[in-house]
């Protein structure tokens, strides 16, 4: 290879570098100014963070008045190199006086009897296997439950497990009218809107990162559809 090809292939990597680089910038921008556009149309601020070295990121959404926070988080690990990505909303004023409610992704149906049968023992390895399989790094949230099956008295298209009679004060065809939007046409269970709802509150978790501003939106209105859906069922059953 002569002096001149060898300076044209370095111009080239060059150009390609900056050009990458150049279309990254534009990107952020964009969506930069999408969420703030986001948060003044809705009266919410949206702050991200990176930490140092670029391995962890995290999007923080707060409303000016209301009692809930949702945080977006990507995070790679450079032992397994491999990337973690939730989005969770929380709200410490929406609780329940007692127990413990966990709503998931619904048990394939292929392996829906052997399921039902590991659900019986939760705290077995199989039984923990099979949670991670339903809610992945959620799974460590349905510790002391067990699985209620069929909440409300009807076949669910979703995962119900519960501690202390819970379920009871939870009106789950309210929750299915809440979730059945979002699952339109989408099979990917790890956007399944994950719901834990306890004596510390309410907590609504994705599987992946609503890292632009539509996909946040749809999850934050989502979780809020749901949040409702919970304490109308909770008026009405007290």
């Amino acid at each position: 290879m002569n002096s001149m090809l060898i300076v044209l292939v370095i111009l080239a990597g060059i150009v390609f570098g900056l050009g990458l680089t150049f279309a990254l910038l534009r990107q952020a921008k964009a969506r930069r100014a999408a969420f703030d556009a986001l948060g003044a149309a809705r009266g919410w601020r949206i702050t991200e963070t990176q930490s140092t070295g670029g391995s962890a990121r995290t999007i923080d959404v707060a409303p000016e008045a209301d009692t809930w926070s949702c945080r977006v988080t990507r995070f790679r690990s450079s032992d397994t190199n491999t990337q973690v990505e939730t989005t969770e909303l929380r709200d410490p004023a929406t609780a329940l006086p007692a127990g413990a409610v966990l709503i998931g992704p619904p048990i394939p149906a292929e392996a829906a009897a052997f399921s039902a049968m590991l659900l019986t023992s939760l705290d077995s390895p199989l039984g923990q296997k099979l949670l991670a399989g339903i809610l992945g790094d959620a799974a460590g949230l349905a510790s002391g439950l067990v699985h209620v099956a069929k909440p409300g008295g009807a076949e669910r298209a979703f995962t119900v497990l519960a501690s202390g009679g819970a379920e009871a004060g939870v009106d789950f065809d309210r929750i299915e009218a809440a979730i059945a939007p979002s699952r339109d046409g989408k099979a990917d269970p790890k956007r399944f809107p994950i719901v834990l709802l306890g004596e510390d509150g309410l907590r609504v978790r994705m599987r992946a990162s609503a890292y632009d501003a539509e996909t946040l939106a749809t999850f934050i209105d989502t979780a809020l559809a749901l949040r409702a859906a919970i304490r109308e069922g909770m008026r009405a059953k007290t």
